[in-house]
């Protein structure tokens, strides 16, 4: 396996654990993971009659874990129950639901990010990530107890949620250079400038005293655009637990100025324009083609299914 596979492997697994970390967490706090240690075993009503206010949510929480190896499902002849097994992985993984639990915290600072490069970031957010960082730092030791690719796994996922959300905030604001992985963070304050350069060393994108990236650092700066399209749902992420097992409602409901609640919308269209540029370019050549056509051979119009805030357009 070539350098730049084993990188894309990780990148996936990194993304992974934006999503699984909060997802394990919610179900620890809710006790479902005790349940499924205890019982070996948890089943979930699909009809109004269940136990769970938000069991279609919950199906896909836990069909989630399923692709991750960590639980089984298995359907009732009516389709209406779901069985939810506990694998040998997930009670490894089960292990650490403290320390998930600890992780998902970091969702919760991502819309202060920004502030970091204004050095106005508060002081209580900078002592959170240094504890993260420092809880980083001691997991990654007891992770070796484990078998070595769920290990390798654990550690992506985590990296996931504590280093990518710094990574993609460089890039956005244009703090790397894409050319020699260069970082342009020397306005920065002292105590700014060493948390950042600590959580890039513990994503393995950094070495040595340098403020750069190495190759893998470099890599993954050129692909932040995916880091950006799984991130830019961090405030529903952040308020898993209310959707899987709350009032689900209001966490998809319209702010003010019709502004969406669940997602950071306009990074969501940073990440996704930069990845389907290729796709945008060739729909507009289509589209003028076919307003360039005669009149009568034109449509009324064109809709975008799921057009984000409707910028392309």
């Amino acid at each position: 396996m070539d350098l730049e596979e084993v990188l894309r492997r990780r990148l996936f697994h990194q993304l992974d654990g934006i999503v699984a970390v909060p997802t394990l967490s919610a179900f620890s706090r809710n006790g479902l993971l005790s349940d499924l240690l205890k019982n070996g075993h948890i089943h979930i009503r699909l009809d109004p009659i269940g136990p769970f206010r938000n069991p279609g949510y919950l199906n896909v929480a836990a069909r989630f874990l399923e692709c991750l190896g960590w639980v089984e499902r298995k359907f009732s002849d009516d389709g209406l129950e779901i069985s939810v097994f506990l694998t040998d992985s997930g009670r490894q993984v089960s292990t650490l639901r403290q320390d998930f639990e600890f992780f998902a915290e970091m969702l919760n600072l991502v819309s202060r990010l920004k502030l970091l490069f204004e050095n106005r970031l508060e002081v209580g957010c900078i002592q959170k990530m240094t504890a993260l960082s420092q809880r980083f730092h001691m997991l990654t030791a007891s992770l070796a107890t484990l078998d070595s690719e769920l290990s390798e796994r654990l550690r992506c996922y985590l990296e996931g949620v504590l280093c990518t959300p710094i990574l993609l905030l460089l890039r956005r604001e244009n703090r790397i250079s894409l050319e020699d992985g260069v970082l342009r963070i020397g306005d920065l304050s002292d105590e700014n400038r060493q948390i950042i350069l600590k959580i890039l060393k513990q994503g393995r994108w950094m070495e040595g005293e340098e403020e750069c990236l190495n190759e893998a650092g470099q890599f993954f700066s050129r692909k932040a655009h995916a880091y950006a399209i799984i991130l830019s749902y961090f405030p529903m992420l952040s308020q898993l637990e209310e959707v899987l097992f709350g009032e689900s409602n209001r966490i998809f409901q319209l702010l003010p100025e019709d502004r969406e609640g669940h997602i950071d919308r306009e990074l969501n269209v940073w990440g996704t324009g930069l990845s389907h540029g290729l796709y945008f370019r060739s729909m507009k050549s289509a589209v003028t083609e076919i307003f360039q056509a005669p009149e009568d051979q034109r449509p009324l119009g064109i809709a975008d299914m799921g057009c984000g805030d409707g910028s392309l357009l």
